[in-house]
């Protein structure tokens, strides 16, 4: 203990105040100097030592009780000042100096060991540094054996790591593992090389079963081993426990274990062309010696099952085969090039003759086919199931990307999602000036109107609606760098200013269609290379003259091919005008809509010897004078004078359902013409439809109406018509059953597509009201049965309603996705129903019944 004692000085303020324990002397003096100094910052130095001279000693508990220890200050001038004393007690506490009580005594342990010498101060600063250094050797070895095993296991990671390639061949085998488009096939790794498991240590067996997940083993055998007394270069199993010692294992449950791993991944084909490497790692070999010895030491294992045998035979067969097909591909290759140089060796030229394999390649077949096989598949295929082949792979997402978009069609209408179509069609322009390559796919532009007269006036007066799109409009038209074909389908009309702002931009187009109400397009005639033009307006009271009509067939009578007219009938309207001009001897396609028909016009339609297409719909101001046209049509030498290219006709009449005769001379004019692909006769009545049907052996679109449809309709229907038929649609008045039953005499046409059942008094009930509950559920089951029965149809029409099907192969399950109907003031022709012919068969291409929105048609 100390005895803490003042003796009167300058500096009494002070105190001593030690709060931790010392072992050593110096520690002692050290923390004494140290808050001596703190208390009296003036002086520059401290001396501690004992007041009496006494013997050297380890300890402080040495000296004798009552020995005393002076504190002894320094000021700056050299003066010496004893401060305090500390008194040395005896105790049994614990070593440690505190504040000295009040009576200046503090009652604490003896001191750990002390030394007053400077010499074992010496001592005890190399013994610390003894010590930080040992510390400091042993953190560096740690540290490098940290970095050795992180080394090691980064090794191992990286020799049991899969590619991105095996990865997807273990999941879905060889054939489905294919790559993106834009991807070199050279570059890609051999997909029958496999690693170890990640379980397995270097040259040692593992458990198949506890990596469930991993590839099957390729096992890496020594060679020079002696299996069975079999003496020769076998490979050989080195067993080594995971402690690296020798194990007493025996190497024939090992040969057995892998040679039935082996075969097992030879059976399904993932040995082909691969061979086992005395090397740790797998090296991509070519089928050889190693692997036959390999199955002949498996063979010849006793106790094996005949399965076994069986599986190992098949499994060494295939190889072989493999290996000789490309021996053999080598060798026609050989035989080729000494062809080449010499094609006078007739042995040389038997050689060639003979069958060989094709050249083997990795690369899976669908990668090998012509991407010019694949545009023409996609062009065929509907875009709704097109719409699959975007997550496939980048080369089938280009093609399909290239298909969708070649057509956009864009709606501003008085639909209940008026706002989110407005938006998304003006998101559609901001995409097209933001995005050039997008912009480049755009082929064909649709602007589809839908206003009625009172809404448009209220937003025309605010500005809420069209300014604004004009004005964005017109930004976005230069963007469309590609455009060819333009439409603008609904009320308002194409103004003179959006011609003018079309005309200034895309000058060259070879397409361009204004429906409406009324021909406000000013200027259209200023267009000199259209292909196409259409026009629907009801009467003659537009902002446009209707001479114009008559200019843009003059101006562009070098390249007009089709055109198309429409109007309303209970409106004045007369084409007469439009068809004095030259170029309709030149059109190949004429479609003329709800319109009336002249005598006039029925006459240049008759010197148009170049028509393919022709569609008559609306009603004849003369029906006898239309008679004696149609039946005015001769056959001399076995070709028709009327008409003779004709391919595709549309005879629709509305109030001459009783001019028989008419209809007489239309199908007189019909008989015997094989190139005639698609019919559509409307209201002519079915029997004179059904004997003209067996002389048509061309045809593949038929649209027919039946007025009472039965067992016998049907059959005589089903008999007559080609077996090559691909759209069919079919309207009746009358049938004796539900007309769904019918459909099973429609399962001879295997390439049929599109089917229509139509009947006059059957309307969709609504299934969210109880009373049609009921009839809805019948309804739904009606319309599910006719592609369960027949499984080529890929879209269905249902009372005038349209379904997309889309089956599921494994499950044969069939699910009808609804398109949309079409919308009032609107054509329809937005709506894919998988092709021309479908869009014949119903109407979509042409402006037909304008104003009659969804299943009023």
């Amino acid at each position: 203990m100390c005895h803490y004692s003042d003796v009167g000085n300058p500096f009494d303020h002070s105190r001593i105040l030690i709060l931790t324990c010392f072992v050593k002397q110096s520690s002692l003096f050290n923390k004494l100097k140290k808050t001596v100094n703190s208390s009296s910052s003036t002086f520059e130095s401290t001396e501690i030592a004992p007041s009496v001279e006494s013997s050297p000693s380890r300890f402080l508990v040495d000296f004798p009780s009552g020995t005393s220890f002076t504190v002894v200050v320094k000021d700056n001038d050299g003066n010496s000042i004893q401060s305090s004393v500390l008194t040395v007690l005896t105790s049994t506490n614990t070593s440690c100096l505190n504040e000295p009580s009040p009576d200046n005594t503090s009652s604490d342990s003896p001191f750990p060991p002390l030394t007053t010498n400077s010499s074992m101060m010496s001592k005890n600063t190399a013994r610390i540094a003894i010590i930080a250094g040992s510390i400091l050797a042993g953190i560096i070895i740690i540290a490098t054996l940290i970095v050795f095993l992180v080394i090691r296991l980064r090794r191992r990671r990286r020799r049991n790591y899969l590619t991105s390639r095996e990865n997807v061949i273990q999941t879905f085998g060889n054939e489905t593992a294919g790559f993106d488009g834009d991807e070199d096939p050279s570059i890609i790794s051999d997909p029958f090389v496999y690693r170890s498991k990640p379980a397995m240590k270097m040259g040692l067996v593992g458990d198949n079963s506890r990596h469930p997940s991993a590839l099957e083993v390729v096992v890496n055998l020594p060679p020079q081993a002696q299996v069975h007394g079999y003496q020769g270069n076998l490979p050989s199993i080195r067993v080594i426990p995971p402690d690296e010692t020798p194990s007493s294992r025996t190497q024939d449950d090992d040969m057995d274990q892998l040679a039935s791993r082996m075969v097992e991944m030879m059976s399904a084909g993932r040995m082909t062309g691969q061979a086992w490497s005395p090397n740790r790692n797998p090296s991509p070999l070519k089928y050889g010696e190693e692997v036959e010895r390999y199955l002949e030491v498996f063979l010849s294992t006793p106790g094996i099952s005949e399965e076994q045998v069986s599986r190992a035979l098949l499994a060494r067969g295939r190889a072989r085969r493999i290996a000789a097909d490309k021996l053999l591909t080598r060798a026609h290759q050989d035989f080729l090039a000494v062809a080449k140089m010499d094609p006078t060796k007739q042995p040389i030229l038997a050689q060639i003759q003979r069958d060989f394999p094709p050249v083997y390649s990795t690369i899976p077949v669908y990668r090998r086919v012509p991407p010019e096989v694949w545009e023409f598949i996609a062009s065929h295929t509907p875009r709704f199931h097109l719409r699959t082949w975007l997550k496939v792979s980048r080369f089938h997402r280009g093609i399909a990307r290239r298909l969708i978009f070649r057509t956009i069609d864009v709606f501003f209408g008085d639909d209940t999602d008026r706002d989110n179509g407005v938006n998304r069609g003006l998101d559609i322009f901001d995409q097209v000036k933001r995005d050039p390559s997008f912009a480049k796919l755009v082929q064909t532009l649709r602007i589809h109107w839908s206003y009625e007269d009172e809404d448009l006036m209220d937003l025309m007066k605010q500005d809420s609606c069209l300014l604004p799109f004009t004005g964005i409009f017109r930004e976005a038209l230069p963007a469309f760098t590609a455009l060819t074909e333009f439409e603008w389908i609904g009320y308002p009309e194409m103004k003179a200013d959006l011609v003018g702002a079309i005309l200034a931009s895309h000058s060259q187009l070879r397409s361009l269609a204004l429906v409406g109400w009324h021909f406000d397009g000013i200027g259209v005639s200023n267009f000199r290379n259209l292909r196409r033009f259409t026009l629907r307006a009801e009467d003659d009271d537009g902002d446009a003259e209707m001479d114009e009509v008559k200019y843009v067939l003059d101006n562009n009578k070098n390249t007009l091919e089709r055109l198309t007219l429409g109007a309303y009938l209970m409106r004045k309207h007369s084409w007469d005008a439009a068809f004095q001009s030259d170029t309709i001897q030149k059109l190949t396609h004429l479609d003329l809509v709800d319109t009336r028909i002249s005598q006039f016009v029925l006459t240049r339609i008759a010197h148009a010897q170049n028509l393919i297409s022709l569609t008559l719909h609306g009603t004849f101001e003369s029906p006898g004078p239309a008679t004696i046209v149609f039946a005015s049509d001769h056959v001399i030498n076995g070709k028709h004078t009327f008409l003779p290219y004709l391919q595709q006709f549309r005879f629709i009449m509305v109030g001459h359902d009783d001019e028989i005769n008419l209809f007489k001379s239309v199908v007189d004019f019909l008989r015997g013409r094989p190139l005639i692909r698609r019919l559509d006769l409307g209201d002519c009545p079915w029997d004179l439809v059904k004997k003209l049907l067996p002389g048509l052996t061309g045809l593949r679109v038929l649209r027919v109406r039946i007025s009472k449809f039965d067992e016998m309709a049907a059959q005589d229907l089903a008999g007559i018509i080609p077996t090559s038929m691909v759209a069919m649609h079919v309207s009746v008045t009358l049938s004796d059953q539900h007309i769904n039953t019918y459909a099973r005499y429609f399962a001879r046409f295997h390439a049929l597509s599109m089917l229509h059942l139509a009947s006059m008094s059957v309307r969709r009930p609504q299934h969210h009201t109880d009373r049609d509950s009921q009839q809805y559920e019948l309804w739904t089951a009606q319309v599910r049965s006719i592609p369960i029965t027949l499984q080529s149809i890929d879209f269905l029409g249902w009372h005038g309603e349209h379904y997309v099907v889309v089956r599921d192969g494994q499950r044969n399950f069939v699910e009808l996705k609804e398109l949309p109907a079409r919308r009032r003031l609107d054509c329809g022709n937005a709506v894919d129903l998988g092709g021309e012919d479908a869009a014949w068969l119903e109407r979509k291409d042409i402006p037909i019944d304008f104003e009659r929105p969804g299943l009023e048609n």
